[in-house]
């Protein structure tokens, strides 16, 4: 039987070397474990949402047990609908949920300007937080600072089942609202950048799980390619980009976006997705996070590493060991353990399968 091999790379040495094609001594593990660290610390899901020293000590904290490949400051998707406007829930111990969007009528997409990570919102939450986790690991590991994209902000402007329903009989109103929301994402970018980390942008909102691949073509690719353009820009050309839910309608659009990395739900199988665009994209994936990370023990996590592992491993372009999407803050802790322990099994490199 395997055992976890130990580490011979800092996460930072290791994600360097992968990006440029040189040896490394293990797949690279970044999964969506950001929230777990609120319990490791003792700290409220409102404390962590709304205040920089928590966010950063929270991140900081996870990263020191769990060593995983890369860092990330995160909350909500609706962060920079928060700061433009709109109107969060937040609950004393939970994820903060769009309560109040700013756009009721038409007419109130006067009210709409630009985001400023200086002032409104929460913005600057994130970008403190990504600064402190830049001076405490930093020079161990790349930090990045994490919401919802274009299409998801959005749609938290709007309201989700209204802007579902203006694709359809107001256009013109979701591309004004798009074009605002990709000017405050790239202004966010601007922010995290300046602050030592790097922006990341998921779009729950734009999978074929809500959206066609027609409409994700006219209304969610045309702001998602300036918005990577920027993100690789600072990143020496390298962008990624997460989507919820089904894309494989939408494979061949998000390889439009520009992306170099595309993190996949749990909902699609890893070796179809290989098979159609893995010359194209390095893939990341896709433990389920809730049915395994957070319902099962450390002995499924052992075997839905190991499976996504076999099928994933061999991309073309290069894979990246992680989660669905973001694991529950209450994922017991030895699962997440299980989970880079078993990265550190099966993915030492050269990898080998013995099936």
């Amino acid at each position: 039987m395997r055992t976890a091999v130990v580490d011979r790379m800092t996460p930072k040495e290791r994600m360097v070397a992968f990006r440029a094609g040189k040896p490394i001594d293990r797949i690279p593990c970044c999964p969506g474990i950001e929230n777990s660290g609120i319990r490791l610390l003792g700290m409220k899901f409102r404390d962590y949402a709304t205040d920089a020293t928590s966010m950063a000590d929270a991140a900081i904290a996870c990263f020191k047990i769990y060593r995983p490949d890369s860092v990330g400051c995160s909350s909500d998707c609706f962060t920079i609908s928060e700061a433009m406007g709109s109107v969060l829930n937040f609950p004393e111990d939970d994820v903060p949920q769009l309560l109040t969007p700013i756009v009721k009528t038409r007419a109130d997409v006067k009210k709409l300007r630009g985001a400023d990570p200086k002032k409104d919102g929460r913005l600057q939450v994130f970008v403190e937080a990504t600064k402190k986790c830049v001076r405490a690991i930093g020079d161990e590991v790349f930090i990045s600072a994490a919401t919802g994209g274009p299409f998801t902000t959005a749609a938290g402007l709007r309201g989700t089942e209204n802007f579902a329903r203006d694709i359809y009989r107001d256009p013109e109103l979701v591309h004004e609202l798009l074009k605002l929301s990709l000017e405050s994402c790239l202004t966010f970018t601007d922010a995290i950048h300046d602050a030592g980390g790097s922006a990341e942008f998921s779009e729950p909102i734009a999978s074929c799980s809500l959206i066609s691949e027609k409409h994700f073509r006219e209304f969610a690719l045309p702001y998602l390619i300036p918005l990577v353009e920027r993100i690789k820009h600072y990143e020496g050309g390298s962008a990624s980009l997460h989507v919820c839910g089904k894309t494989m309608n939408i494979l061949s659009a998000l390889v439009e976006t520009g992306v170099t990395t595309l993190s996949l739900d749990n909902v699609v199988d890893i070796a179809e997705v290989k098979r159609l665009i893995g010359d194209k994209v390095c893939l990341t994936g896709n433990v389920p996070p809730t049915e395994v990370l957070f319902k099962g023990t450390p002995e499924m996590v052992d075997a839905s590493v190991y499976e996504i592992l076999r099928k994933g491993y061999d991309n073309p372009r290069g894979f990246i060991m992680s989660t669905g999407c973001g694991v529950p803050t209450d994922a017991p802790p030895e699962n997440i353990h299980a989970l880079m322990n078993a990265v550190r099994k099966y993915g030492a490199w050269p990898v080998t399968f013995d099936d």
